[in-house]
Order: C-alpha cells, then sequence, then structure tokens
C-alpha cells in the first residue's frame, strides 16, 4: 500500500489510502469517506476481495473465511459506495474461473470445504452483480464482474 502511495505522489497525482477489513462495513465507509473528503466524488468502484481458505480449524471455518471475505467482502464495498455513484458511473467486481467450473462430481465431499466455498463466493459475486447491474441501468451505472484465472501468487501458492 505504501508502494502504491508513493509511486501515486511520484507521478504528481493524489491518493488517499486506507487499510480497512473488507468484512467490515463501518471501516470500509470511513476509507470511502476519506476519498470522498479529498476528491469529492466516486466515479468507479472495482470491488475486488479474495482469501484462498484452504484450510480452517475447525475444518468449515474455511467455509465462512472465504464467503465472509470474498462475497460478503465484495458486497460491502459495493453497497457503501452505491449512494454516491451518479450516471455514468462504473461498478467493477472481480470474481473467478472458479465460478465458471463444474463441480457437481465431487468425489469425496467435506474433504475440500474452503475449495468450494471460494468458487461459491465467486459463483455469488457473479449473481449479485448481474442482479444489481439490471437494477442500476435505469440510472446510467455499469455493473460488471471479470473472472479472471490463476495468477502465480502467493495466495495461490
Amino acid at each position: 500500500l505504501e508502494e502504491t502511495k508513493n509511486y501515486v505522489e511520484k507521478t504528481g497525482r493524489r491518493i488517499v489510502t486506507a487499510q480497512a477489513d473488507v468484512r467490515n462495513e463501518a471501516e470500509l465507509r470511513s476509507a470511502l469517506e476519506s476519498g470522498l473528503a479529498e476528491f469529492g466524488k466516486l466515479d468507479i468502484v472495482v470491488a475486488q476481495a479474495g482469501i484462498a481458505a484452504m484450510k480452517g480449524q475447525p475444518a468449515m471455518q474455511a467455509w465462512t473465511d472465504g464467503i465472509n471475505t470474498n462475497f460478503v467482502g465484495t458486497i460491502n464495498a459495493i453497497q457503501v459506495a452505491l449512494p454516491h455513484l451518479k450516471e455514468g458511473a462504473s461498478i467493477i467486481a472481480t470474481a473467478s474461473a472458479a465460478a465458471l467450473m463444474d463441480a457437481h462430481n465431487k468425489p469425496n465431499p467435506g474433504a475440500d470445504p474452503g475449495g468450494m466455498g471460494y468458487m461459491i463466493s465467486k459463483r455469488l459475486i457473479s449473481e449479485y452483480v448481474h442482479a444489481l447491474a439490471t437494477e442500476l441501468a435505469v440510472r446510467g451505472i455499469r455493473a460488471n464482474v471479470i473472472h479472471p484465472t490463476n495468477c502465480n501468487t502467493n495466495m495461490l501458492q
């Protein structure tokens, strides 16, 4: 975050940074209000939250962590922004190619609740954004979801 802040400021642009837990709507609202105080308006929302909660104690905690961060966190980011969006604004949510995978043939149910929680959370983002786009279209606000595939990051490894 600090590296990004320094890069933006080095280009002569302004930036507001904040650390917030996406699961906490109040923290996101506070971060957004700081940005609005500095810049005055909001044109684009990029809602991207993701963890690969593959292990948990107890085992179902991985499921809960994935749903709360990936799905609820993405919704929170969008929901706090909605009152501030005007015609021409855009919402972009990041889901995952995992949302598009066929998972009906699960040979070992219960062995990977975190992996299934990840996939379900990303599917729910897609459904949510599709429905939201329909509601916002009449206000001239776009809402789209993208489904990137794996990136060789620490989270994947």
